[in-house]
């Protein structure tokens, strides 16, 4: 099993992440080769040799059969994940992980990973240490390079007539490669100068929610090695239940509306993939300006409330066919913002939104466009929540891999598909899992969900489910 690479080199201000490939691999002689094996440091074998990983052929990804898409889709080269760059890579032996199998799985630590921790998230709202110490450590991923690098077009505009390569990868921050990858995951495909917008790679179908779950896991383990601090977990904020953003200050996460330039923490952040054509893989070296928030904009104008919380958690399904904006009575629709939190029937049409996607609106400017939302540092603390209300689902509910759709959903979102771009790969099935099985936990949950504020939140409401 191939998984996350997070090496540290402070001599080089380089770290590694989870998605795309490493820079090693990506010169035109490792495309070429179509071999991504790197050697760790302190190594002298790719994938550090017996006892920790060797390079393997990757075996495809399992689709089994998904929703009907044009057959042209497959000429994606997210469609193809990584098989259209790579043919073979680093499998590495439990519980080493990484793509050159230098680094631990989730939840332990150590040169011989060894160490097992679970760490404790903690809310913003009542932690304000937490989130100056997250806000520091994002600042830091801000200002230091990725050992990862990311395209800056389609893979086909690299390969030559006489078919040598010609890499389009490019290095990028730390954090503008957390921007960007979710950016990838969400571009519409162009055919034929026409753009086709679908389900996308980790939105509007059944890998939503896991897609996130790995995404953050992967950022908070990136926080650990650029603060030196392997005690770090993520905050969350919990966007359910009031009226305004209350840590939306100068001296926090910037003002509520308007540029976010006076901001303490934020002010030398720009943004980027803001404005690129959705149909064509984004530049991240482009800056397009500072951040904004306008809370006024949308019609959404309410953060969902504590009922709509106890609503969603009363779903019995994880997710229902179709498995895409038009499911009846899914935890994973709902959530996402397509599904009513009255009856539990798709608005998607109507375009109402609910739960998450009602907060991203509802603090507006970058935040009311999804794919490019991760240019804003309150992204990942608004998503952690809606990771916790997973968590309470997950431990109310106690589903088994089985409520997981083997296939019917969208490309890439089917249970063994992999997390696109996520690299090494992950199959969706592996973030389907309890928190302490990826190494953390929330503050102030049981084992059986319940929360600190469970008397707010809990209803016995079903709606039409």
């Amino acid at each position: 099993m191939i998984k996350l690479l997070g090496l540290c080199i402070l001599a080089m201000s380089m770290y590694s992440v989870h998605g795309q490939f490493p820079t090693v691999c990506v010169t035109e002689e490792g495309l070429e080769s179509r071999k991504c094996c790197p050697i760790p440091d302190g190594f002298t074998e790719s994938c550090g040799g017996a006892g920790r990983g060797s390079c393997e052929t990757l075996p495809p990804s399992v689709e089994g059969d998904y929703q009907p898409h044009f057959d042209w889709l497959q000429d994606d080269d997210r469609a193809r994940w990584p098989s259209v760059f790579f043919d073979m890579a680093c499998a590495c032996e439990y519980p080493f992980w990484g793509a050159d199998c230098s680094q631990c799985v989730f939840g332990y630590y150590g040169s011989e990973c060894t160490e097992q921790k679970t760490l404790v998230r903690k809310d913003v709202s009542e932690n304000e240490d937490v989130a100056i110490q997250y806000l520091t450590y994002v600042n830091w991923m801000r200002t230091n390079i990725s050992s990862y690098s990311v395209m800056t077009t389609e893979f086909e505009n690299m390969i030559n007539e006489d078919g040598s390569i010609t890499s389009g990868f490019v290095e990028v921050t730390i954090y503008d490669y957390y921007t960007w990858i979710h950016h990838y995951s969400c571009k519409n495909y162009d055919y034929e100068g026409l753009s086709f917008r679908y389900q996308g790679f980790a939105h509007l179908s059944s890998a939503f929610i896991i897609w996130h779950r790995t995404y953050l896991a992967s950022l908070e383990r990136t926080l650990q090695q650029i603060s030196g601090d392997d005690e770090f977990a993520l905050p969350y904020w919990v966007w359910a239940g009031i009226d305004q953003c209350e840590v939306c200050t100068v001296d926090m996460f910037g003002a509520q509306d308007g540029f976010l330039n006076n901001s303490r923490y934020l002010s030398e952040f720009e943004v980027i993939c803001v404005n690129s054509d959705l149909r064509k893989t984004c530049d991240p070296t482009i800056k397009e300006g500072p951040l904004e928030r306008n809370q006024e904009v949308h019609s959404m104008a309410s953060y969902p409330t504590k009922q709509e919380v106890g609503f969603l958690l009363n779903m019995k399904e994880y997710d229902t066919p179709p498995y895409n904006p038009y499911s009846n009575c899914s935890f994973r629709n709902i959530m996402g913002g397509n599904g009513g939190t009255e009856d539990g029937i798709s608005q998607y049409e109507a375009e109402s939104r609910f739960m998450h996607a009602r907060a991203h609106f509802k603090l507006g400017g970058i935040m009311n466009s999804i794919p490019s939302s991760p240019n804003d540092p309150i992204f990942h603390v608004l998503h952690a929540y809606m990771d916790k209300i997973f968590e309470m689902w997950y431990r109310i509910h106690q589903p088994s891999i089985d409520m997981y759709p083997v296939d019917g959903a969208a490309l890439g979102h089917n249970r063994y598909s992999y997390q696109v771009p996520l690299f090494p790969v992950t199959t969706n099935n592996e973030s389907f899992v309890n928190s302490f099985q990826m190494g953390y936990d929330y503050d102030d949950m049981d084992e059986y969900g319940h929360t600190s504020d469970w008397d707010a939140i809990y209803t016995d409401r079903m709606g039409a489910c």
